[in-house]
């Protein structure tokens, strides 16, 4: 497991921050390039967003993990729960279990909670399943949920060849960005400018932020203060 909080995510005075502050918990963001692209995107909102990530193979794990109770209690404004869409389809009613446990946790501490829902699998066949999952589990936990793989499907539903995976089924720059694209518009409420990645058609790039729009419908409240 990975411990990402930093020391800086210590609680500020008087109960209100300067900036948005997101707590990730759970499994890896599809690539390690996520994060540090909803940063990107983020600081076009106008406050900087600080963005965490406790990682373990599953929720059980990291929320049986020393250290995990106190960082949700270190005043964040939103959890935010990732488990692989193999995991979810495979055992829908623990992973219910382990988003209700965390949502209320993360409550009692004074944050909004949020799922998100996986971008499909290379070896899971039944988004549908994974979907109804996530959407059961929102339902137990009293949480939002953040549309990745509605993202995901929207944008292969406009083009089928989008090369969101690698032939070996790794996620590519681009699937991160339409990951991080998701994520980042989802937490700022805002209309946010579409990035320039090295080496990825401008197309491609547009195609994805749209999708991730889209997938949204609606617009979220925004964490910025």
């Amino acid at each position: 497991m990975h411990f990402a909080v930093t020391p800086s995510s210590a609680a500020r005075p008087g109960g209100r921050h300067a900036s948005a502050r997101v707590l990730f918990l759970g499994a890896r963001l599809a690539s390690r390039d996520v994060l540090g692209l909803c940063r990107q995107l983020l600081s076009q909102a106008g406050s900087a967003m600080q963005l965490d990530h406790i990682v373990a193979t599953g929720l059980s794990k990291v929320w049986n993990a020393d250290g995990t109770v106190t960082a949700i209690n270190l005043g964040w404004d939103r959890v935010m729960m990732v488990e692989s869409a193999a995991r979810i389809g495979t055992a829908p009613e623990a992973y219910a279990s382990m988003a209700r446990i965390i949502g209320v946790a993360a409550r009692a501490a004074g944050a909004r909670v949020a799922l998100l829902e996986p971008a499909p699998g290379p070896c899971v066949g039944d988004w549908r399943r994974v979907a109804r999952a996530v959407e059961a589990a929102a339902r137990a936990a009293h949480a939002d949920i953040v549309p990745v793989g509605g993202a995901w499907r929207t944008a292969l539903a406009v083009r089928p060849g989008l090369p969101l995976l690698t032939p070996r089924g790794r996620v590519t720059t681009l699937g991160a960005y339409l990951v991080a694209s998701t994520i980042a518009h989802f937490i700022s409420g805002k209309s946010l400018q579409a990035l320039d990645l090295p080496g990825v058609p401008c197309s491609c790039t547009a195609l994805a932020h749209r999708a991730a729009i889209d997938a949204l419908g609606r617009e979220p409240v925004s964490l910025a203060y």
